[in-house]
């Protein structure tokens, strides 16, 4: 009887799943730290990825001592191409728009990439790539670099 027991519930058992968990890193979707790039913005930075694509917005009021005030805002859009435990490759496309007495557009395309020194917890991350700063007023172009720090919740 023990044995016609045992092979019912190794017969059962084995049919029976587990529920799939997903891991930390998946289900961490939102960002938050500090930015600095000529495409991308500068200043405090907030990024959202549910998926292979993630928006990036950036921005800080600088108020002067004299009564001048400098803005800088940034929103931008990623989309991931490769994603490992240690680090993550992606493409972005910056919009950046900075005020100090005049008002400039720079946008910007390049390649990124986000280390995570710290696994689920933090991010740094290293971007490259081409930018067209003062689109709005005598266009130059240049090569850019952009970095940030991010938060992961």
């Amino acid at each position: 009887m023990r044995i016609i027991i045992l092979s019912m519930l190794l017969v059962v058992s084995s049919f029976v799943y587990g529920q799939e968990e997903k891991s930390a890193a998946e289900s961490q979707k939102n960002r938050i730290g500090l930015h600095a790039g000529v495409t991308t913005g500068i200043g405090l930075s907030y990024r959202y990825k549910p998926g292979k694509f993630a928006l990036q917005l950036t921005g800080i009021p600088i108020f002067t001592g004299d009564g001048s005030t400098v803005v800088s805002g940034g929103l931008s859009a990623m989309y991931y191409l490769r994603e490992a435990s240690g680090a993550d490759l992606f493409t972005y496309f910056g919009n950046h728009v900075f005020y100090n007495d005049e008002t400039f557009y720079n946008m910007g395309l390049g390649i990124g990439i986000d280390f995570h020194p710290w696994k689920e917890v933090l991010d740094i991350t290293l971007q490259g790539g081409y930018g067209v700063l003062r689109v709005n007023d005598d266009p130059i172009s240049i090569p850019t670099i952009e970095v940030g720090l991010y938060y992961r919740f």
